[in-house]
């Protein structure tokens, strides 16, 4: 009888460690539950600040991202016309996507050069305002393409603004058949601009392309002015050698933009019956 109470003692003994056990098995069960939930919760929060801060989530396609600005006629398609001709050569898939104040089917002249290229009319609103809105179609139309180089053509009306964005390359084209003013009525986009490309100077003196340069260097001192012929390409090469040492970059849900537009008070912008007004 005796070793029958030691024997019951002992399993008594025994099942009560094995609930002991049993329990501190559960606990750490949820002690490392509630470290998985707080690693959760942690990951949410950095979602969410990289939300806040306006980063894109999706992993889009990464490429370089040129805007051409410039006035009517001044030769910013002959300018782009070799410019990608270079990226070309260079391995790129190159396209534009072309804003102007009119369907006027300019991009047909990229198709048949053999590049994609995409126009995109601004209607009543100013080219420039519009380009800033469109930004998302380009974008995707580019991704649909696989493209290594973005370039956005813009044409303005009354230049009172910048159509660039921080992160891209911005280009300003100048007509060296402009008054020796043009500069600086153009100041919004040349002041804005990475690279300023003067074009037409073989029908100007030497000393009118001198001063004209001396005026968009005063306007812009950290620029790069290239003198480019939109005719036999003379000059591009450099200004290329600049577009394919330009960073990629991935679009961003929001984008900052180097000039604040004028929309409010300025009537291109505005667009009369367009529902640009507010």
């Amino acid at each position: 009888r005796g070793r029958g109470r030691d024997r019951d003692r002992d399993r008594g003994r025994d099942r009560g460690r094995g609930r002991d056990r049993g329990r501190d098995r559960g606990r750490g069960r949820d002690r490392g539950r509630g470290r998985d939930r707080g690693r959760g919760r942690g990951r949410d929060r950095g979602r969410g600040r990289d939300r806040g801060r306006g980063w894109s989530l999706d992993q889009g396609l990464v490429m370089k991202v040129v805007i051409v600005a410039g006035g009517q006629g001044v030769g910013k398609t002959a300018v782009l016309l070799h410019l990608l001709r270079h990226a070309q050569k260079a391995g790129l898939k190159a396209g534009v996507f072309k804003i102007d104040a009119l369907d006027a089917g300019d991009e047909l002249v990229f198709i048949q050069a053999g590049f994609a290229a995409k126009g995109h009319s601004a209607k009543d609103v100013c080219p420039d305002h519009e380009a800033m809105v469109s930004l998302g179609r380009a974008w995707d139309w580019a991704e649909d393409l696989d493209l290594d180089l973005l370039c956005i053509e813009t044409a303005g009306l009354c230049h009172r603004c910048s159509p660039f964005l921080k992160r891209a390359l911005a280009i300003c084209v100048v007509s060296g058949l402009a008054h020796l003013g043009t500069p600086e009525s153009m100041r919004p986009i040349v002041e804005a601009s990475d690279l300023i490309v003067l074009t037409k100077t073989s029908l100007i003196s030497p000393t009118e392309r001198h001063i004209f340069t001396a005026k968009l260097r005063a306007i812009q001192p950290q620029g790069r002015v290239f003198t480019v012929d939109g005719l036999t390409g003379e000059g591009v090469g450099d200004l290329a050698a600049m577009v394919l040492d330009s960073r990629d970059i991935r679009f961003m849900d929001i984008e900052p933009l180097r000039v604040t537009l004028p929309m409010g008070y300025c009537h291109f912008c505005q667009g009369i019956g367009s529902g640009h007004e507010r």
